[in-house]
């Protein structure tokens, strides 16, 4: 359909952000970049964290490499969202 379009990866801002979350920008000439968030069927707003932006997953993987070590290691990540007072 030739419409510019970016992967966007980032979190909504709940009270605790568990996983990163992801939606859609598609440029619209008369409007710029517009949010779409299918999986909530709505726009990101102001309750949208971006993190970052790309083609697709793999251009903004939160976390990449190998690891060499034993199996019994884990990996927990944690975020808190917290609004500007302005």
């Amino acid at each position: 359909m030739k419409i510019p379009a970016l992967y966007v990866s980032g979190y909504p801002a709940t009270e605790t952000a568990s996983a990163t979350h992801a939606w859609t920008e598609v440029f619209m000439p008369d409007h710029g970049w517009q949010p779409i968030d299918p999986t909530h069927n709505c726009q990101p707003g102001e309750t949208y964290v971006k993190i970052a932006v790309g083609r697709d997953y793999a251009d903004v993987a939160p976390v990449r490499g190998t690891y060499k070590g034993t199996t019994k290691r884990t990996m927990e990540v944690s975020v808190r969202i917290e609004p500007l007072l302005g």
